[in-house]
């Protein structure tokens, strides 16, 4: 079953559900500006909607992407890398949540999650274990790939909702000078946290 989203989460939250990689063997070790990004963090397209103004990753979820950033997609392709981040700009409250950029082609596009990825699906992930007293979240894959994260200190408060069996998607935090490389995002709570893998 699918976590469909009601509200767009522009004004800060954050979003659905899940995602993917594609395994150890193949980790991809990528610089994203000061922070490294394993194939935890990758996503890639699986599809298009006939506009382009809907872009379906391998996890099933579907992020509608800003008007404004449509044609930037047209160079994209079936299959390409993407990672996710954060769009907070500190002069202003942005429409899309969320960045999607492509690790082909270096273009970025705005996006909010419209629906979230497919409920303990192959490519999804999810939350089996919450230590809030050590900040501490276990995560799995569909794939019975398990990891273990550290949530950042000043944002215990902010995952205090958090449940097994929520639905994480991973992404990056792209800010300058973080302990804190990873972005989880739960779908299930419209919530995101910054994180360090144990």
């Amino acid at each position: 079953m699918r976590s469909l989203l009601f509200a767009t989460f522009s004004l800060f939250a954050s979003l659905p559900i899940a995602a993917g990689e594609r395994s150890l063997e193949q980790a991809v070790s990528l610089r994203t500006e000061q922070n490294v990004v394993s194939s935890l963090h990758l996503h890639w397209i699986h599809n298009f909607s006939y506009d382009y103004s809907t872009v379906i990753l391998e996890d099933g979820s579907q992020w509608s992407i800003a008007y404004q950033d449509i044609a930037t997609l047209f160079g994209w392709r079936i299959g390409d890398s993407l990672l996710i981040s954060k769009n907070d700009p500190w002069y202003k409250t942005p429409t899309h949540a969320f960045f999607l950029q492509n690790q082909a082609t270096g273009g970025k596009v705005q996006a909010n999650i419209l629906l979230g990825p497919f409920e303990f699906g192959e490519n999804s992930h999810w939350v089996i274990g919450i230590d809030r007293a050590h900040g501490i979240l276990s995560l799995v894959s569909g794939r019975g790939l398990y990891s273990t994260w550290y949530v950042s200190d000043v944002e215990k408060m902010v995952w205090d909702d958090w449940a097994v069996n929520d639905t994480v998607i991973l992404g990056i935090n792209d800010s300058w000078f973080t302990a804190y490389p990873t972005l989880l995002i739960n779908v299930n709570q419209a919530s995101t946290v910054r994180a360090q893998q144990i």
